[in-house]
């Protein structure tokens, strides 16, 4: 909310904003990392052939990911409150 509102207020910026965390992480990344930070285990990953025939070539998605970068947003000077998944995590869980 706060790059949408910052887009909002900066009247120089135009055009498409990505609006996705600085620092990009794959599924199994961030599968592995809110374990850690919820205390349970991670669980085992979904098959990639499982998630072809469910997903179709929707499954490049979650398989590959899209790679988006804030680059407009960090380019305008726009600074995020928590960068790293981690702390935002954390902070989602009140650790």
């Amino acid at each position: 909310v706060r790059g949408i509102i910052f887009t909002i207020e900066k009247k120089s910026m135009n055009g498409p904003v990505n609006f996705t965390a600085p620092e990009p992480v794959t599924m199994n990344q961030f599968g592995k990392t809110l374990a850690g930070v919820i205390n349970k285990p991670h669980w085992m990953p979904v098959p990639s052939f499982l998630l072809k025939f469910l997903l179709g070539e929707m499954s490049i998605l979650v398989l590959k990911g899209q790679r988006a970068l804030p680059e407009k947003l960090l380019k305008t000077g726009f600074k995020f409150q928590y960068p790293h998944l981690e702390a935002a995590l954390n902070n989602i869980f009140g650790k």
